[in-house]
């Protein structure tokens, strides 16, 4: 399950084939996005709604002058209530929470800051009338990425961008016995 909201995004890129040096030495195939820059004149809400899942989207200006923006958002599906509304014997069910934010400040017309965070949490469950010993029964995912940003134009054709990221994951895996 995609951790981000299509609607947050600038860009998003896939690569054919190996990806080049730079980014290392992965052998297949990757996607690379990026999260877009909230909205520097106005407070904006959007909001969406499909057959799976609901999302809002918040964004708006930050300090005076157009020196920066803030954008926020967050993504509920609702299949596993819809999978049981439909099939009463189902007895597993999936579902995901998941949310992005942004912040970018002009410090001067050559000094940019950035922070922006995505995290989320995918639950799946397992609801046997007679489970295994080692059946799951529950299966969480929990993902969290944090990313500052400096970036400086030097001149007309020299950018410098550094970047400082934490990613963290968690795992939890129960049996019926909750093991």
């Amino acid at each position: 399950v995609a951790m981000v909201n299509a609607d947050v995004l600038s860009e998003i890129g896939l690569t054919s084939g190996a990806s080049p040096q730079p980014y290392g030495n992965r052998t297949g195939a990757w996607v690379q996005s990026a999260l877009r820059e909230g909205s520097r004149d106005a407070v904006r809400l959007t909001g969406s709604l499909s057959g799976t899942g609901a999302s809002a989207v918040v964004e708006g200006p930050l300090a005076t002058g157009r020196r920066g923006a803030w954008l926020a958002s967050i993504r509920r599906s609702y299949i596993d209530w819809l999978i049981a509304q439909l099939d009463l014997d189902e007895t597993s069910k999936f579902g995901f929470t998941d949310a992005q934010s942004k912040l970018v400040f002009d410090v001067s017309p050559a000094h940019q800051l950035q922070l922006a965070g995505v995290a989320g949490t995918s639950r799946y469950r397992e609801t046997d009338e007679v489970p295994g010993p080692n059946d799951i029964a529950v299966a969480e995912t929990s993902t969290g990425l944090v990313m500052g940003t400096w970036r400086a134009t030097l001149g007309q054709a020299f950018v410098v961008t550094q970047r400082l990221t934490w990613a963290g994951v968690r795992y939890r895996n129960l049996s019926g016995a909750r093991q």
